[in-house]
């Protein structure tokens, strides 16, 4: 049950503390509105009376000292006489009058040291009537403040009085608010001491004085605690109903979490064999084009070296000529020789015949002849070592990423078909970035690059069956997209790709010509693929030539992964 006598005990001490809060506020608010507003307006007004007497005086005291002392002692004393119609005190405190040739006349109600703290004086400068105005001194009033002083203190007493009669209203208002909120009060302690998770309290009951509404709201919060009591019951129930099925379903979870984690399991190594399994035929993959390229790039070397060697042929059996002719020569030396020393042949007939054997040697032996022959040979021999040192660097299986530069590998990769841009009068322009570098695998990519320009040169080689005078050409050119990326664009002028088997250039057998595989576009296209790179072919129709544009990575993304996992 709840303690009313303590409950009256603090209503009254805060019913004591809000009025004195309140009428010390109130209080000080009038007492301010007094300060800032009332008071400065009476000053205001009461220095503006004195100004305005002044002003309505002004002439009658120039026309005094105008016409002398005695003039001027009369006006002051009349002045000095004047009463206030209110208070019925005088006037003025003081008038002084100061002429301009030092006379002073004046009557003061106030010490000589208070002039200068009276709050209303005004002051005036005096002159003559007429046109030649003339300075004649100057006044000063002395305006009396008594009936600003009664004024104020009628202020003041106003003050106090509004301020009692508020403190007064505040604590009747107060106390009946009091009063009528007991009821209220005695709610919400109601409310605020019962525990959730006990048995809800009634409520007590209330006072007679309680209003209608704090009945209703008394009502609704007795009947509002017997549902809680009800709900708290059935909550309870559901709660410990609930638990146990979050304990049944934790167990089947438990069990169900295992069975996936071993199908996840199961899943994961089969993922990984299949990886292995997709890797290897990726490595397969490119080990059949590796294959195919190695096949078709022998056969292009073997042709390149025949060619030599038939050169190289042609240069020995040249020698082979030369070395009998110089055996001729010997022998005719000999017989001079042998004709010389038996006397059957004169000195001057050997001096002519050895001015003819030295010019056939020096023909036979020098650049036109063995010598020129050997030259040949040499370059010859020399052009097979370069030949062999490309093909060597190009034969061998690196599927792997590696760092090179770009336009080196194409001089390396043209370099082994150029007798056939040279048999078939092709020409050949590169345009490349001399710094390029990639970071792919490098043999592939010359493959590639092997199998595009042969097609090119193959198409240009078709053209001329029907245009015999057809002067064909292959343009290489490279440049950077982006940071990531590069473009090469291989152009010849052949025999062009109609627009119905564009599409189908690039699929595994495909070709157009009787002589070709239908492999070399397409593995080439796989390698592309397989860097991520793109490829797309581009012609307006036969005899027109054939754009190739390459996207190729300047890093291969899967050396870019693994550098990624290496440094995570």
């Amino acid at each position: 049950m709840l303690n009313t006598t303590s409950y009256s005990k603090r209503l009254v001490v805060r019913v004591a503390l809000l009025v004195l809060l309140m009428g010390v506020s109130i209080h000080a608010a009038i007492y301010l509105y007094q300060q800032r507003l009332i008071i400065p307006q009476m000053l205001e007004s009461e220095q503006t009376k004195a100004d305005v007497l002044l002003q309505a005086y002004l002439p009658v005291i120039s026309n005094a000292v105008q016409s002398g002392e005695e003039q001027v002692q009369l006006l002051v004393s009349q002045l000095g006489l004047i009463e206030n119609p209110v208070t019925g005190h005088l006037l003025l405190d003081g008038l002084l009058i100061e002429a301009a040739d030092g006379q002073r006349w004046g009557r003061r109600h106030l010490p000589a040291e208070a002039e200068s703290e009276h709050p209303f004086v005004s002051e005036a400068i005096l002159f003559s009537s007429g046109e030649a105005r003339e300075m004649l001194g100057v006044v000063t009033l002395y305006y009396s403040r008594e009936f600003f002083d009664l004024l104020n203190r009628e202020a003041r007493d106003s003050l106090l009085q509004l301020s009692l009669l508020t403190i007064a209203l505040s604590m009747v208002l107060l106390i009946v608010l009091a009063h009528y909120l007991k009821p209220l009060h005695v709610l919400a302690e109601s409310l605020r001491v019962w525990e959730v998770g006990g048995k809800p309290s009634q409520l007590p009951k209330l006072s007679t004085s309680a209003s209608m509404e704090i009945a209703l709201v008394h009502n609704a919060m007795s009947r509002l605690l017997d549902d809680l009591h009800s709900y708290q019951t059935s909550l309870e129930q559901l709660v410990s109903e609930r638990t146990a099925e979050l304990e049944q379903h934790r167990d089947h979870l438990e069990q169900l979490v295992e069975s996936r984690t071993a199908e996840l399991q199961v899943a994961n190594q089969k993922l990984k064999e299949e990886m292995v399994v997709r890797e290897q035929l990726e490595k397969a993959e490119q080990y059949n084009a590796f294959q195919s390229g190695i096949a078709e790039m022998s056969a292009t070397i073997l042709h390149n070296i025949g060619n030599v060697v038939t050169g190289m042929r042609g240069s020995i059996e040249k020698s082979s000529h030369l070395l009998k002719g110089l055996d001729k020569i010997a022998r005719s030396v000999h017989l001079m020789h042998d004709r010389t020393e038996d006397g059957t042949l004169e000195i001057e007939s050997v001096i002519k015949g050895l001015g003819l054997i030295a010019p056939a040697i020096k023909r036979h032996s020098g650049t036109e002849g063995i010598q020129g022959q050997l030259d040949k040979m040499d370059k010859g021999i020399f052009h097979i070592g370069e030949i062999i040192n490309v093909y060597r660097s190009s034969s061998k299986l690196e599927i792997n990423a590696s760092r090179f530069n770009f336009q080196t590998m194409l001089k390396d990769s043209l370099q082994l078909i150029q007798d056939k841009f040279d048999k078939y009068e092709i020409a050949l322009e590169i345009i490349c970035p001399p710094q390029l570098e990639l970071t792919i695998p490098r043999n592939p990519a010359i493959q590639m690059l092997l199998n595009l320009v042969k097609n090119s040169v193959e198409a240009i080689v078709d053209r001329r069956s029907g245009e015999p005078d057809h002067v064909g050409k292959v343009t290489i050119e490279v440049r950077e997209l982006n940071e990531s990326e590069i473009e090469l664009i291989l152009n010849d002028n052949g025999c062009g790709i109609e627009s119905e088997f564009q599409q189908k250039i690039f699929t595994h057998g495909y070709t157009s010509k009787n002589y070709g595989s239908g492999y070399g576009l397409h593995s080439a296209a796989n390698f592309i693929n397989s860097i991520h790179g793109s490829i797309g072919v581009e012609s307006e129709g036969k005899d027109q030539g054939v754009t190739m544009r390459l996207v190729l990575p300047k890093v291969d993304h899967r050396e870019q992964s693994r550098a990624e996992s290496e440094d995570e």
